[in-house]
């Protein structure tokens, strides 16, 4: 089943390499971490010692605006160096134009919106169902409250 904000239909609408690349986010610039053990790109705002990007504030993560995406498709399809467009869709996160430019009511990238999963659902589930169920905190005079 596919709702509104899946990940991967919202990526491949706007265009974008997806939630798993280096730079998967839709609003900002982080760079991901790959991480050899578990073979996942993770999304750190506080870099490992051994990393050789730069820390993030979370509160001023360098934002991505309609501007941005239109600078970096340009880049991408004025290219016709196979090896420099690959370089270019891996530091923008970008691959392609999106034929939702076209509309002019639609603003890249406020118009799409965060998925569910991770608004919602991602590790806060399990919390609810055991506050619904007075069982969130060890003390029982809390969960009463």
């Amino acid at each position: 089943m596919m709702w509104i904000g899946d990940m991967p239909v919202i990526s491949k609408l706007m265009c974008m390499t997806g939630h798993n690349a280096y730079l998967g986010c839709r609003f900002c610039y982080l760079k991901g971490v790959y991480s050899e053990k578990s073979r996942h790109v993770y999304f750190l705002c506080f870099m490992l010692r051994t990393s050789n990007i730069t820390d993030f504030d979370p509160k001023e993560l360098p934002k991505r605006t309609g501007n941005n995406f239109l600078n970096d498709i340009s880049k991408i399809i004025n290219e016709t160096n196979r090896t420099i467009r690959l370089s270019y869709i891996k530091k923008t996160g970008i691959n392609g134009c999106s034929i939702l430019f076209e509309l002019k009511s639609i603003k890249f990238p406020q118009s799409f919106p965060i998925d569910i999963m991770h608004l919602f659902i991602e590790n806060i589930s399990i919390n609810m169902f055991k506050h619904w169920n007075e069982a969130y905190f060890k003390d029982q005079l809390l969960n009463n409250e």
